[in-house]
């Protein structure tokens, strides 16, 4: 015979453990909020329970969405898959209506926003309007910018010597991993750092420069 369990619970919400029940979770919440909790399926034929965990979220009942977190801008390359998430609280149903700048559908029904392969013309500054029965709420503005593919063009420029530092500024392709290399004699490079390079733009700094007599850099490309 099956039973069933689930716990803790959030207070106000009982389960009929009993073997034979339905295992339904019953009861009328008194708090809101989200918890954590472990549900339980057992059988007494075998010793050991199945147990996953889960979250129970209670919702406010007439409450009109309030805005939780925001969503954040993105920069991704042309063809490049991208999303906006927004988080809110409030009485469900929750009616989610996207929009790129300022009045364009951007599609989408849930808090998240999926832009699997976003093209230049979905570059923009994009909001979401939630409704419930209650009220709105209107998100702050997340900018999608779409960087156009290019070629993996690097450049070193202002470099500088000050306090016993060298430092130079490796420009190129964005989201890449910037390899910087030394060499004292220009036969033999050994890999000094690697970096995921968000914005294009590398600044490397040198504290032991004046410890050599030659030093020589270059950058390249990594996995």
């Amino acid at each position: 015979m099956n039973y069933f369990n689930c716990f803790p619970l959030p207070p106000g919400l009982t389960i009929n453990t009993s073997p034979g029940a339905a295992g339904y979770i019953t009861g009328t919440p008194t708090s809101v909020g989200s918890d954590i909790v472990t549900l339980l399926a057992g059988n007494l034929n075998y010793p050991t329970p199945a147990t996953l965990p889960a979250v129970i979220t209670i919702y406010p009942p007439n409450t009109a969405p309030v805005i939780t977190a925001q969503p954040r801008s993105v920069s991704v390359f042309d063809g490049r898959a991208a999303s906006l998430t927004v988080g809110v609280y409030g009485s469900l149903p929750f009616n989610y209506r996207w929009l790129l700048n300022g009045t364009n559908p951007a599609g989408g029904g849930s808090a998240t926003l999926s832009l699997p392969g976003v093209t230049l013309a979905q570059a923009g500054d994009y909001h979401v309007v939630i409704s419930n029965s209650f009220g709105s709420a209107t998100s702050e503005v997340a900018r999608v910018t779409v960087q156009e593919p290019s070629s993996l063009d690097l450049r070193l420029t202002q470099e500088n010597w000050s306090n016993g530092v060298f430092q130079f500024t490796a420009a190129g392709p964005l989201l890449t991993n910037y390899i910087v290399w030394g060499s004292a004699d220009l036969s033999q490079w050994l890999p000094l750092q690697t970096n995921l390079v968000i914005n294009g733009v590398l600044r490397y700094n040198d504290a032991e420069a004046a410890t050599r007599t030659n030093r020589f850099f270059r950058v390249s490309f990594g996995p």
